[in-house]
């Protein structure tokens, strides 16, 4: 078997094996990403490679924003804080590895990879809930195995998403009920844990997808997206502790925050944070004040307002959007966003996974005003997997 070949094929075992360990761990996501891109340069067929890469809008967008990235050192004060920061892009790399190596008639393997490394997730996290057993991370009030509870509830969003829309295009009644059995329970996860980011985008992600699937009929669209949706808000509070205490909490954060300006809990904070940004794009509104700078910049603030205090250890600003609006400005925001409309631009012949883009696009949109998510490891992956799983659909 000719050398190519076989860097080929490790190619395509790695790819299976990175969307099932995604969920699952860490180091996995290292070390599996840097040797699919190790495999990649080995592998050869560069002008193959690069002819599809030059005709990927996708590509391009990813480019421009990383290059736009290194220019704002010329601006930044904090250039090796600012290099580290950017070093963290590398986590893209897979998805061009992925797209242009992967046998595009094998892109399903990739997702069902994922699914199955959720389910066991899900196995896992329940044996933490009903407290079977214990691992490092995650505890019976807030049961997340492997990662912050803010990341788990976006993998939580977009695969119970993922099966409502399996769901709706399943074939038999066998498929269709063990479909249905791990979408109650991975929903139901989502509400048990802490991760409100992902409950809202959630909340919106389903209703567009079921607004898509009945897009011959609004009224019957909108009425099975209302009732899911209240169906959503009303079981959680029935069931769920822990549910009903978060949105306590977030009223009375939010309520502290906006009549009070105390700032020393969790969604005040995230208002403190949007202040500060407010005031840093007012003054530098086009190129920001550049990456890393924006958090110096912040604390500067922090410190002449004395009610913000509470915010002074914010490594980041908790939305993806002020953190790039204030390091890279406005235009590093709209090329940033470019991103995502090259995403959207994506022509899939295939309804179901047109319906899947348009889900994804909505989880991780919303769920950016909580998080900044594509600087996240953990969703920087999942990012990473569903990217390059709609890259290889469209050739299919």
């Amino acid at each position: 078997m000719p050398r190519v070949d076989s860097y080929t094929i490790g190619i395509y075992y790695l790819s299976i094996v990175y969307a099932f360990i995604i969920p699952l761990s860490r180091a996995g996501i290292v070390g599996i990403s840097a040797l699919l891109i190790l495999l990649w340069i080995l592998e050869g067929e560069w002008k193959e490679k690069l002819l599809k890469l030059k005709k990927c809008r996708v590509f391009w967008a990813f480019v421009v924003f990383i290059a736009y990235n290194f220019l704002s050192l010329i601006w930044t004060n904090e250039k090796e804080l600012a290099l580290v920061y950017i070093r963290k892009y590398w986590y893209f790399l897979p998805i061009f590895v992925i797209f242009t190596s992967f046998p595009k008639d094998k892109a399903n393997y990739l997702l069902t990879a994922f699914l199955s490394g959720m389910l066991i997730s899900e196995l896992l996290s329940y044996g933490i809930l009903f407290e079977l057993w214990e691992l490092r991370h995650g505890t019976p009030d807030n049961p997340t195995p492997f990662m912050n509870h803010l990341d788990y509830s976006i993998f939580l969003a977009f695969t119970s998403v993922t099966l409502l829309i399996k769901i709706l295009y399943s074939q038999t009644a066998k498929e269709r009920l063990f479909i249905s059995i791990f979408f109650i329970t991975v929903t139901a996860n989502l509400f048990i844990t802490n991760g409100r980011s992902g409950q809202l985008a959630l909340l919106i992600a389903v209703p567009t997808t079921l607004f898509l699937y009945y897009n011959r009929s609004a009224i019957k669209s909108m009425f099975i997206g209302g009732l899911t949706v209240i169906s959503m808000l009303i079981l959680p509070n029935i069931l769920s502790d822990t549910f009903q205490n978060r949105v306590g909490e977030a009223v009375n954060d939010l309520n502290e925050a906006l009549t009070n300006k105390n700032y020393q809990y969790s969604w005040g904070m995230r208002i403190g944070a949007w202040e500060v940004a407010g005031e840093i794009v007012t003054t530098d509104p086009i190129l920001g004040v550049g990456v890393e700078d924006n958090i110096v910049k912040l604390r500067e603030i922090v410190d002449r307002v004395e009610y913000l205090k509470p915010i002074q250890d914010f490594g980041h600003y908790h939305n993806q959007y002020l953190e790039i609006a204030t390091s890279l400005g406005l235009l590093g925001l709209i090329i940033f966003l470019n991103i995502f409309w090259q995403l959207y631009k994506i022509d899939l012949k295939n309804r179901e996974l047109h319906i899947l883009k348009i889900a994804f696009l909505t989880i991780f949109l919303f769920g950016f005003l909580a998080e900044p998510f594509l600087h996240k490891q953990f969703t920087m992956a999942l990012f990473t997997l569903v990217t390059s799983y709609f890259l290889l659909s469209k050739q299919s």
